[in-house]
This record gives structure tokens, C-alpha cells and sequence, in this order.
């Protein structure tokens, strides 16, 4: 792009911009300098990268890139042999192979929680790092570039031999600050240093008192500066061990120097990463700060902005009417007419200045969807370049401009041409108008022009692939509405103005007759489409409207609807389990007659069968009422009903003996009866190492001829208190099963890391219940840290687990908060409590 483009579209204001909002010295020198680039693949690339900083700072995510300083001169200096550099220039290279690494494991750690970031994964995947040199500067230097005690072992003792003789000095001096024999000697109570030397401040007129150098002396010459005689060889060696440091911190400033040269161009790779980045980080800033978005690039030269605002006026704050503009597809050249001050030298320089800005990789103040193609230069002649100098008037300042213009314009080229034709005599002005435009239309230039000249808003009417565009003026308040509009020419509205401003009717009347018919007419004509077209915009805002009322009103009858469904469900759930609770309790009072009768004396035997009998009735009404509840079959435990609310026949009492097989309904799975707890009506089933309590009603006679599958597990829930979480009396409705390897061996610790929270989750589940039936009481669940959304959903899991009695956050030396520690119910028995299914331990069968 040729300076002149650049300067009238005031594109070093938006990098002014931009190099306010980056972190570093470096990367506001770097934004300052950034330039439009020509190739789409590095402009979307910058574009995308833009695009992820941005979910980085969505995510209150703060990049390491404060405190990067030019390191070119720095770099260069240290490829010179027998060169030093200054602590502050090392740690500048310090400050950037640090922020480098950080950088990287920033980036690693956000993609491990679920971050998408792939091209900045890859963009810092080109780090270099030097670790070793970096921990050498940062251990070794402060950050105002002085040599640390720990940079060597003998500048250590050097040191502490310096501060250990000055300490002494110092104590020798104050002792005769404090002696009562040199009070009148003394100038002030205190002792100070000179060329290096520590002295005491002594009266002239007491020179003599003192024995000693003098040092200095006072501007008015009343005071003397004294080295005492007594502490001159202790300044001596003080002197000569500084002398001895500053050998020892020049020698370790070379050694880091060469270090830093022989690696100069890995450091130098990563700094200009860094650098980069940092401006990168800026565009993601300000798209934050000022709602800007990342255009499309496509294929060809065009430019489709959509509700576009001028940079600077969003930058300062200033409100902006947002513009629809495109030139290019449909059509390669737009005129653009209407009043003065009515906005269309701005939406000129707003096309020019986003396109400037796209090509550099920026995002641009325009709504999501605009997009523009890749011009291999933009041209503009905008506003009043009177040239003194040059003797130029401002029609000749206009042409020499556009005679530039044409040399250098064809179909990869952005063309804005202001006020085309003014100038000069308005025939002849827009003759050569016409002609120019015809030009660059002929040449396939992507051509933006404003005029007032009726003749150029003919030609773009009539001819193919041209068209016409206004802004809009509202004659009611005289005031431009900074709109603009394709398709329709503007009125320029003088004589509509001067009315309104109080010109008189008759010369109004006068300039009307000078205007022509002709011209009159078609005045009245574009008057008269832009009222259609207000009408139209009105009609289709009340079509909008009622489009948008009829959503709601859609979207409100989805969700009432949806909420009845919910709760119909809810109602249907909630009384299918009452049902299924109250045949429970009755089934249990028929048990218990059954057992009370064969406990009964024989003369008792009549009562019991009575009451029996009445019991069975019972339980047939309860049958049926639980028929009509939807709630019968074998899948509700074994209720009469087939699910269609018809009552089928009430059960006969199952005859349970020790030894007996059954199978067990709610879990699907077939044992042996191993004892019946006729009082609690229950009975307990096993099928090899596994135990399990139901109620009485959950099993029926196994099917002949059938083995028990002892491989069934529990996943969670079951009858009785198998489904019951630790603490609560609640009985689960059913129990589901879990199907493990029979040989399968679970591990103490389960590792979670790198893993998405969904597929964790579910395998944390199999993992528990695995861990139960195995017999582990206490297992480790490894998350990590991150932000915390593993460790959070782990949690939650881990409340509401039936399996779990309590579970805590690891100590130091179990892997502190990155580890959860959990105890399983039933301490070795797979599950504690009465009913759990385990292999022995507390709680077990």
C-alpha cells in the first residue's frame, strides 16, 4: 500500500491504537510498524489466531508478555567477540526465554481443560527454550540488571568480606561520633562517605584535633571531610576487595554474554514469537474492549461490510451510525450522492480504512458476517489537497491524484474517489467524471465514488455492473441521518435547504425555472422512490415485528407445553411408586399371617386361615389398584397387571426353603435361598462368593435347566436398601447391574487426568463399583488442578454414589488437592450396610 493511502485513511491512528493496548515496549514498536499483508492463507492465519487469544481473555486468562525490550541491539552486541553485556540487557534476554516458556505451559494447561486453541498449540509448539541459561539469568540477576550474591561462589565471599570490614569501619566511626573528647570537633553527629571513603564531617577551624585524610570540603569551606587515621587501612582493604568484586561481576557478566551469543538466534526466534504474539493479544483486546469482529477473507477484491463504524470514532468513544456497504460481487462500482455533511466522505474512508485494517490481520467495528477480499493496492484521492507549493488549485491537486490513480488500477485494485468532477465547471466536470469512471470500470477496479454531478448518478443507472447509492436527509429537521443506502441516488437538497433558511419564494421559484424540466422531474423522481422505499422499511418493520411476536408466542407454548409433559411424567413416576410401596407393605402383612399361622397351636388354626384369608383379599385389591396405576408385571416387582391397568389374579405365597434356587427379579440374576427372614420379609440369596437381602416378592422359582450367572454385578440401587446412599433410610425403588470381567484386577488409584469430564465420569462410575466388589475399602481418584472443573464434577459424583461412605482431599504425601481420597461402604465386603452385595466384611452376608 503507497504511503498516500495510508496517511489519508489515517491508519496510523488505529496503530496507535493498537500499541496502547499491547503489554510490552517491543510489541508496541511491533504494532506501530504492522503493515497490510497480501497473502489470504497469513491473513486468516492471523486472523484465526486473533480469534483464539481471544477465548483465552474470555476465559480471564492473562498472557506472560509484560516486560519483552528490543533485543535486536542486544543480541548483536553479544555475536561481537570479547563483548560484555550489561546485567539490565541479560536480563531483558532473561525476562524473554522466561515469558517463552511460561507462555507454552499456559497454553498445554488451558488445552488439558478443554480450551480449543489448536493453532496457538502449534505456534507455541515452535518455542525454542533454553531452560538452562534462563534459570542461570533469572537466579543471577535482579531485575535492575545487578549481579546476585548467588552468581558465583566466590563473588559470595567477596562480598561477605566487604560488608563484614565495612561493618567494622562503620562501628570504629561511631564510637568517636560518640566520644566526648571530639564533641567540639565535630560538625554533625554522623558519619558519611566520600570518593568512596567512609569519614567524619570536622570543623575547619578543629582540623587539627583529628589526625587523618581530608577527603573533601564544604562549599562554604566551615567543614572537612576526615578519614581518620585509625581506619585508613581498613578504607584500604575495603577498597581493594570492591576492586576484587567488580573483576569478579565483570567476569560473570562475560560468561552469560557468551552463553547469550552463541545462542543469539533461538533466543532472537522466540523473542519475535513473543513479540508477535503480544501484538496479537492487543487486536484480541481491543475486538474485547470495542465489540470488533474477525472478518471473513475470501477469494477475488471486494469488500462486504455490514453495519460498519468509522475506526476512530469507536476508539474515541463517539457514537457512529453503523453502514451496509459492498462493492465488488454484484456490482465493481458504487456512486454514492447526497447532501453536504451527510456522511459520505466517512463511509468512503470507513470502506478504505477496513480494508486496511483486514489485510493487516485485524479485526474491524463491523457485525459478524462482513467479509472482503485481498486488494493488491488501494487508491484514494479524498478531501481538499490544495498544494501552495506546487501551485496546484484544488481541482488541479484532485487530477494529478487521479492521473496517478488510473496508471496503477485493474481488477486487484480498491479505487475511492471524493466529490469526482467538483472543482471545476460542473458540464465539463462531469463529463471528464463520466469518462474517468467509465475507465476504471473498463479496467475491472473496485471503484467507491461520491459526487453531486446528476450525469455520474445517470451513467451508474443505466450502465451493467454499477450502481447507485445515497445517503440519507431528513428536510424536517434539516439534519443528515448518516444513513446510507444502495440502490437509490441521493438529492444534494440545496434548494430544499435554502427554503427552509428563509430564501425567499420568488428566487426560489427563479432557481427552480434555471434547473430545466428536465432536471426538476428527476429530482421529484428520486424524491419519490426514497418515500417508497420509507414506506417499504416501515411495512417490513411490522412484518419483522410480527414475525418476532409470533416466535415468542411459539417458543412460550413449546415450553408451557413441555412443562406439562414434565410434570404429567412426574405425577405418573410419583404415583407409580406409591403403588408399588403400598403392595409392597401389603404383600409383607400376607407374609407375616402366613408365618404367624404355622407358628399356631392346631386349635388355632381356623383363626389364622381367617385371617389369612382376609390378608389375600387384601392384597387382591391391591393388586388391582395397582393395575389401574399402570404399575403391574414382572417389571415393577412382581405386581398383578400387565401394564394396560388390568388386575391379574393375586400371587400365591412363594414356598422359600434353604438350598432352594430362585431368581431374583429386580436385579436379573439367579441364587440359592440362604436363609428367609420371615419377620422382616426378606430372604437372602448367594451365588457364589455373592450375597444379597431382598424382600420376599423380589424372587420366583429360577427356570429349569439354567445355571446361576455369578457374573452378574450391581452398578447401583437394587431392592431393599441395596440402592440406599449412606445415611438415608430411603429404599431404592430397583436395583440395575453392572457386568465386570470375571478375572479383571482394579488398582487402588484411578488416574483421571487429560480426560474429558463426560467420559471421566464414566469411568470413575465402573471403576467404584468394580472397587466394592472387589473388596478395596479406601481408593485414590487422581484429577489434578486445573480450574477445577474435574475435581468439582468428581465431587458431585462422588455425594450421591451409593457405594460411598465418605471421601476427602488427599494429604502432601497422597498427591495433596490433585488427589480425592474415598471409603467404600462396607469396608471388604464390596458394600456395607444391610442387603449390600459383597464377599464378607462388615455389613456383608
Amino acid at each position: 500500500m503507497n504511503d498516500h493511502t495510508l496517511r489519508v485513511l489515517e491508519f496510523s491512528k488505529v496503530l496507535d491504537k493498537l500499541a496502547g493496548s499491547c503489554a510490552s515496549e517491543a510489541g508496541a514498536a511491533a504494532a506501530r510498524a504492522l503493515a497490510p499483508l497480501f497473502d489470504p492463507w497469513a491473513i486468516r492465519r492471523r486472523h484465526a489466531l486473533t480469534s483464539e487469544l481471544m477465548l483465552f481473555l474470555a476465559a480471564d486468562e492473562c498472557l506472560p508478555l509484560d516486560g519483552l525490550r528490543d533485543l535486536a541491539p542486544h543480541l548483536k552486541l553479544a555475536r561481537v567477540d570479547g563483548a560484555t553485556l550489561e546485567g539490565k540487557s541479560l536480563f531483558a534476554v532473561a525476562v524473554s526465554l522466561r515469558a517463552a516458556r511460561l507462555l507454552r505451559d499456559q497454553v498445554r494447561r488451558l488445552e488439558r481443560q478443554e480450551l480449543a486453541t489448536p493453532l496457538l498449540r502449534e505456534y507455541v509448539g515452535r518455542f525454542r527454550l533454553l531452560p538452562t541459561l534462563e534459570k542461570n539469568l533469572i537466579t543471577s540477576l535482579d531485575s535492575e540488571g545487578g549481579v546476585l550474591d548467588e552468581a558465583s561462589s566466590g563473588l559470595h565471599a567477596l562480598r561477605q568480606r566487604r560488608r563484614s570490614l565495612e561493618w567494622g569501619i562503620q562501628e570504629k566511626l561511631e564510637r568517636m561520633v560518640r566520644s566526648s573528647s571530639l564533641g567540639e570537633a565535630l560538625q554533625d553527629q554522623f558519619i558519611t562517605r566520600r570518593d568512596g571513603r567512609w569519614v567524619l564531617p570536622v570543623k575547619s577551624t578543629h582540623r587539627g584535633q583529628i589526625a587523618g585524610i581530608v577527603h573533601d570540603r564544604s562549599d562554604s569551606g566551615s567543614t572537612v571531610f576526615v578519614e581518620p587515621e585509625g581506619v585508613v587501612e581498613l578504607g584500604n582493604a575495603h577498597r581493594d576487595l570492591e576492586t576484587e568484586e567488580r573483576v569478579e561481576v565483570n567476569r560473570i557478566l562475560r560468561e552469560f554474554t557468551v552463553a547469550v551469543g552463541r545462542a543469539a538466534d533461538e533466543i532472537e526466534a522466540d523473542h519475535a514469537l513473543l513479540v508477535e504474539l503480544d501484538v496479537l493479544t492487543a487486536q484480541a483486546r481491543l475486538a474485547r474492549d470495542y465489540q470488533l469482529t474477525v472478518p471473513g477473507i475470501g477469494d477475488g477484491a471486494f469488500v462486504d461490510w455490514r453495519a460498519a463504524r468509522h475506526p476512530t470514532l469507536v476508539f474515541a468513544g463517539r457514537a457512529a451510525v453503523p453502514i451496509d456497504l459492498r462493492v465488488g460481487e454484484e456490482f465493481r462500482t458504487l456512486v454514492i450522492t447526497g447532501p453536504n455533511t451527510g456522511g459520505k466522505t466517512v463511509t468512503l474512508k470507513t470502506a478504505g480504512l477496513l480494508a486496511l485494517m483486514a489485510q493487516a490481520g485485524m479485526p474491524v467495528p463491523a457485525a459478524e458476517g462482513s467479509r472482503c477480499g485481498v486488494f493488491r493496492a488501494i487508491h484514494c484521492d479524498v478531501g481538499d489537497e490544495q498544494s501552495i507549493e506546487q501551485s496546484l488549485s484544488t481541482f488541479s491537486s484532485h487530477l494529478s491524484r487521479i492521473v496517478a490513480i488510473l496508471a496503477d488500477s485493474d481488477a486487484g485494485t480498491l479505487v475511492l474517489l471524493d466529490e469526482l468532477g467538483a472543482g471545476t465547471d460542473p458540464a465539463e466536470g462531469g463529463a471528464l467524471g463520466q469518462a474517468i469512471l467509465e475507465t476504471l470500470h473498463e479496467r475491472g477496479a473496485r471503484t467507491v465514488v461520491t459526487t453531486h454531478l446528476s450525469d455520474l448518478k445517470i451513467l451508474a443507472h443505466g450502465r451493467p455492473g454499477m450502481a447507485n447509492g445515497s445517503v440519507q436527509f431528513d428536510p424536517a429537521t434539516l439534519r443528515p441521518t448518516y444513513q446510507l443506502v444502495l440502490g437509490i441516488p441521493g438529492n444534494s437538497n440545496a434548494l430544499v435547504i435554502a427554503e427552509r433558511l428563509g430564501i425567499t419564494p420568488d428566487i426560489l421559484a427563479r432557481a427552480r425555472g434555471y434547473l430545466g424540466q428536465g432536471r426538476l422531474d428527476l429530482e421529484a423522481l428520486i424524491g419519490d422512490l426514497h418515500a417508497k422505499r420509507a414506506e417499504l422499511e416501515a411495512e417490513r418493520a411490522t412484518v419483522a415485528r410480527a414475525r418476532a411476536e409470533a416466535s415468542a408466542l411459539e417458543r412460550q407454548i413449546q415450553e408451557q407445553l413441555a412443562a406439562w409433559k414434565s410434570k404429567k411424567q412426574t405425577i405418573v413416576l410419583e404415583t407409580r411408586a406409591e403403588a408399588a410401596a403400598f403392595l409392597e407393605e401389603a404383600r409383607r402383612e400376607v407374609h407375616a399371617v402366613v408365618e404367624e399361622l404355622r407358628a399356631r397351636p392346631r386349635e388355632q388354626k381356623e383363626y389364622a386361615a381367617a385371617a389369612a384369608g382376609k390378608a389375600a383379599e387384601r392384597l387382591a385389591g391391591v393388586h388391582e389398584k395397582v393395575g389401574r396405576y399402570g404399575a403391574g408385571g414382572p417389571g415393577a416387582g412382581g405386581a398383578a397387571g400387565d401394564g394396560t391397568g388390568t388386575a391379574a389374579p393375586a400371587p400365591q405365597p412363594l414356598e422359600l426353603t434353604p438350598g432352594r434356587r430362585v431368581r431374583v427379579k429386580s436385579l436379573n440374576c439367579e441364587g440359592e435361598v440362604l436363609e428367609v427372614l420371615v419377620k422382616k420379609g426378606r430372604v437372602r440369596v448367594g451365588s457364589g462368593d455373592f450375597r444379597v437381602e431382598v424382600a420376599l416378592a423380589d424372587v420366583e422359582p429360577a427356570p429349569e435347566g439354567k445355571a446361576a450367572r455369578a457374573e452378574d454385578r450391581l452398578r447401583g440401587g437394587g431392592a431393599g436398601e441395596l440402592g440406599r446412599s449412606p445415611g438415608k433410610g430411603k429404599e431404592a425403588p430397583g436395583a440395575k447391574l453392572v457386568r465386570a470381567h470375571p478375572g479383571a484386577r482394579v488398582e487402588g488409584r484411578l488416574h483421571l487426568l487429560g480426560k474429558r469430564v463426560e467420559a471421566a465420569l464414566r469411568e470413575l462410575e465402573h471403576y467404584l463399583n468394580a472397587a466394592a466388589l472387589q473388596g478395596l475399602v479406601e481408593v485414590q481418584v487422581v484429577h489434578g488442578y486445573g480450574t477445577g472443573a474435574m475435581e468439582k464434577a468428581v465431587v458431585e459424583l462422588l455425594k450421591r454414589h451409593p457405594l460411598v461412605t465418605k471421601f476427602r482431599t488427599g494429604e502432601s504425601g497422597e498427591g495433596g488437592g490433585g488427589v480425592t481420597v474415598v471409603t467404600l461402604e462396607g469396608g471388604g465386603g464390596g458394600g456395607g450396610g444391610r442387603g449390600a452385595l459383597g464377599r464378607g466384611g462388615r455389613g456383608g452376608l
